[in-house]
Parts: C-alpha cells; structure tokens; sequence
C-alpha cells in the first residue's frame, strides 16, 4: 500500500516514468491483500496449522490473479477498460458477502440475467452504491498511472504469454484448489458465468422416455412428499437405536417406519441422486443419465410436481429439477464455503406455498442440506446439544468427537424440519418418504467427511411416514411396508416405492422393487 502510494506520488510531482515490475507487484499486493481480508475473515479457525493452510490458500489465489492483473496490465488500452471494471466487481462482489452473505454463483448468474436489471436495480442501496463507486474511482486511478505514468515492459509479448498462460491453467489446478479459487473474487465471477454457460445445456435437455407412457392414480386426492437427505447415516438415528436422542420428535411418531438397512451405493450426491430418482440399477446404471425420473410419470397421473431445493444446481440432475411443475430454490447464493446459518426449516415457506397448490393430487420433492460439512452452519445455535463442537474449517485441528458432536446436532435439525414438514401433512392423505444421498465418515480408521473407501458411506437413513388417513386408504400398503421395512436393500427401490406410495400404475412399475408391495 505505501509503494502504491509512493508511486502516485511521483506520478502527480514528476514526469519520471514508474518502472513496470514495481507497480505491478503493488498493484497486486494491494488489490490481492484487500480480496483475501474480506474473503477470510469469516473462515473457522482455531489453531496454527489453519492460519497456516488459509494463508496458503490465500497466497495461491494471489498467484492466479496476479498473473490475471499482469496479462491485462501489458496493454494500456486493454487495462484502462478492464481494471476500473474489475474493481468494481470486486467490490460488490465482497460487500453483498459480507454484508449479507451471498456469493456469485452460476444460479445467482442465472438469477441475474433471467430477472432483468429492474429487479436487480431494487438491492442497490446508497452503502452499496458507494462501495461500488469507490471501487471504480480506485481502479480508474491505477488505469489512468498504468497509462500515463507507467514505462511499457521489455518483451511484452513474453509478459503477455507468460502471464497469460499461468492464467489458463486455473482450469488445471488441483481440485480442491480449484474450488476454493472458484468462489473467491474475482475468480467468482469468472468462474460462475463460465459454469452458468456449460449448463445451459444440462438446463434445455428434455428426456422424453415417459412422455407417452400411460399412468394412473388409484385415488382422487394424495400427497407425495419425498425429501432427499445429504449425508445422514442409518446408526446415527435414535429411531433405529442410536445412543443418543437425536431424533425426539421422529421417535413420537407412532406412524414412522424406519428402513435401517437401505444402502446406497453412490458416495456422492451428483451420483447418488440420479440413482436414486431414476429406475437405474445395478443391471442398467446408466438410466440414472439417459431417462427422466418419476416426476413425467406422476404428471401424466394428474398430479402437480414440485421440487424445492436447498442445494445448488448439479447438472447431473438438472433435468429432474426443471422437469417439475414448480421450482424453488433456496441455496442460489450459497458455496461449501457459506459459513453463515444455512437451514433446512428456511424451505418451509415455499413448502407452505406449494401446498396451497388448488390440486388435490402432489408429488413434492424437497432436497434438502441436511448434514453437509461445514456442520455449525446446518443448525441453529439452539439445538447445540452435544457439545464440544468443531470450531476449525480444518480437519487436522478437530477431535472425532467434536465431529461427532456437530454431526449429531444436525440431525436435531433435521428431526425439527421433519416434524414441521409432517405437521403440515397430519390433515391430509399423505405420504412422506426420506431417503439420504449417502452416509458419512465420522473417524473409522481416520476417515472422515465423503470417504469411497469405508462401508459407513452405504449406510443410509431411510424412514417412512403415512398420515391417519393415508393410511386408512391404503392398508395393505401399510402391512407390505411394515413386513419389509428391514430388508437389506439398495436405493433401487426408492423409484418403484415412491410412483407405490402415489398409487400410480404405469408399465414402468416394478412391484417386486416396491417397499409397498408384497
């Protein structure tokens, strides 16, 4: 900072050219420390070694957009246009983060451009409005010395490839990397219009396998919910006898079946729920990519189609969401690196405006954040039950137990959010099937989090609820389920069992693979 304004100084009191390297290396360190501050500040940490891991992070993501800066600083003209604008973005970028916790994703993008510059004219207020402009006024001052006051590299061209190529090879970084670079400005912007772009061909397909296929509802009036879980293991449930009473409410239902021992055999969402919403199996994995899910065939049943989401948008089921009668989504401003509240009780006001729906017959998918790292965030402060809880965004700085301890205080939240999403089922004919992506590594033989190696990641939750009425019409649902409620099972049945659970016939059944069925 004092360099940059040792520079500013000479450039307004001498004509002596500011050599190249210099004020480019300040105007890095200046634009790269006051990113980092307001990208890290919020970061969870409590020991050395995180300072340590956060600063490395830090100091490659400086790295990257240095070089970014250097490739636009070789050209005057180019710089002049693209610097104030680069600030400007950045600024806002970072004031709308910490100011209200929303980051540049590829749905915020979808967001923006879809709703028009009216609607995105209503978030500008005057603090806004003035940190972006003294983020312009900033970058227009650096242009104007790089184009007035600044003496031209030797071998630009050499700069210019150089730093161009270093630039390029975000795209090659290690993964990890990549993805902390990815929502990090100004990488963010970048980053999230370049995904928003790929999509767009995932957001136009069409899978047309059930367009015709016949299907029909034994019943004029039933709703179907199923929640899509994340992360939550089967042993972790005091329904199935788990030590510790993280699902209180669950556990007074007398009309919940549970399915203790339903596998999955996908350890990672964007695998796991194609699988799960698609008649793919272990004979034909790849329908889970070639045709639609359940949702046309409940359709074609007469029933309106929902899917509220708390997650961000996955192209592997992209199709699915779009497919529904009624989107909602939750988490259009959220990244794996939201340290904020991220709760799944925020979905019940779009619940509650999707039951108002006028049709008597529903189909509602809710994708829930359930137990996704970072665990603090997936709970309120209240339901803090079982402590000591993590404090560090770092494995290595974390005991087993508080992982555990955090882990558990999620499934408090969750057994709340089931029990205000059956609360709103009591008075109807309603079924609610919950079924969780995968499970999660919670310290066997030091695993931890999204483990492919150990067994625990199969070992899913899965339960079902049936309201009184529900369950007065459909009897003999009722006893098939509760005779098969402890087979050992994979989320094959999941297709089958739900279409069961809507009373829906259609060719594309399979009654053996249907919990609800003999």
């Amino acid at each position: 900072m004092n360099q940059l304004l040792h520079h500013i100084k000479i450039a307004f009191s001498s004509r002596e050219k500011i050599g190249f390297v210099p004020f480019f290396l300040s105007v890095t360190l200046l634009y790269g420390n006051a990113v980092g501050v307001g990208e890290y500040c919020d970061v969870p940490l409590s020991g050395l070694w995180g300072v340590g891991v956060t600063v490395a992070q830090w100091s490659a993501i400086m790295l990257f957009t240095a070089c970014l800066i250097g490739f636009l600083m070789v050209w005057r003209g180019v710089f002049a246009v693209a610097f104030p604008l680069l600030t400007l973005i950045t600024a806002v970028a970072l004031y709308f983060k910490l100011a209200m916790g929303i980051s540049v994703t590829p749905l915020a993008v979808e967001a923006t451009l879809i709703n028009g510059p009216a609607i995105a004219m209503t978030m500008i207020t005057w603090q806004l409005a003035a940190i972006g402009l003294a983020g312009l006024l900033l970058g227009g001052v650096v242009a104007w010395l790089r184009c007035t006051r600044v003496a031209q590299p030797r071998l630009p061209w050499l700069w210019f490839c150089i730093l161009g190529v270093v630039t390029a090879m975000v795209g090659y970084t290690p993964r990890s990397l990549r993805s902390n670079l990815s929502v990090r400005a100004p990488w963010s912007v970048i980053c999230s219009t370049a995904e928003y772009l790929a999509n767009r061909q995932s957001y136009d397909e069409v899978r047309t396998a059930y367009d015709n296929v016949a299907a029909t509802c034994a019943t004029d009036s039933v709703t179907v919910v199923l929640i899509l879980g994340e992360s939550l293991r089967s042993d972790h449930l005091q329904i199935n006898g788990y030590r510790r009473p993280t699902t209180p409410r669950l556990a007074r239902e007398p009309n919940v079946v549970s399915l203790p021992n339903l596998r999955s055999e996908f350890y990672y969402t964007h695998r796991s729920i194609p699988h799960i919403v698609t008649r793919a199996d272990s004979i034909s994995p790849e329908s889970a990519y070639e045709e639609p899910s359940f949702i046309p065939l409940f359709q074609n049943a007469g029933f309106h189609t929902s899917w509220i989401t708390n997650q961000d948008y996955c192209p592997q089921y992209g199709e699915f969401m779009r497919r529904a009668d009624t989107l909602v989504q939750y988490a259009t401003t959220r990244t794996l690196y939201y340290y904020r509240k991220w709760l799944d009780t925020d979905m019940l006001p779009g619940i509650d405006s999707v039951l108002r729906h006028p049709s008597p017959k529903q189909l509602m998918v809710v994708h829930s954040i359930g137990s996704h790292w970072w665990y603090p965030s997936h709970y309120p402060d209240s339901l803090a039950r079982f402590r000591p809880e993590v404090d560090s965004k770092i494995l290595s700085e974390l005991s087993v137990q508080q992982m555990i301890n955090s882990y558990d205080n999620t499934i408090l939240a969750s057994d709340l959010f089931w029990s205000r999403v059956i609360d709103r089922l009591r008075r109807r004919r309603a079924v609610l099937v919950y079924v969780s992506d995968h499970g999660e590594s919670l310290g066997e033989e030091g695993r931890l989090l999204h483990n492919p190696v150990g067994d625990e990641m199969g070992r899913i939750a899965a339960f079902v609820w049936m309201s009184d009425s529900y369950m007065a019409a459909f009897p003999e649902k009722v006893e098939a389920l509760r005779r098969r409620a402890r087979e050992r099972c994979t989320t094959d049945v999941v297709f089958h069992t739900v279409l069961s659970a809507g009373a829906i016939s259609t060719e594309v059944l399979n009654p053996e693979l249907s919990l609800l069925n003999d």
